[in-house]
């Protein structure tokens, strides 16, 4: 923090946050997206989708 200075340490930490937001959120999605991609598939409005998640989920927790 010395060499670029408090103000510059604080804007490198932000800027920092802000990137680990962002990659965070894409990698969110991205998984989001590829769970949901079969249902998207099958052409299924959303509350068939969230019942069939339900489903799915009750399912693997008896395995």
């Amino acid at each position: 923090a010395e060499r670029i200075g408090a103000k510059g340490a604080l804007r490198l930490r932000d800027r920092g946050g802000e990137l680990l937001t962002t990659y965070i959120n894409r990698v969110l999605h991205g998984e989001r997206d590829r769970r949901l991609a079969p249902l998207d598939a099958l052409e299924v409005t959303p509350e068939p989708q969230a019942e069939l998640i339900a489903a799915l989920s009750v399912l693997q927790k008896e395995r």
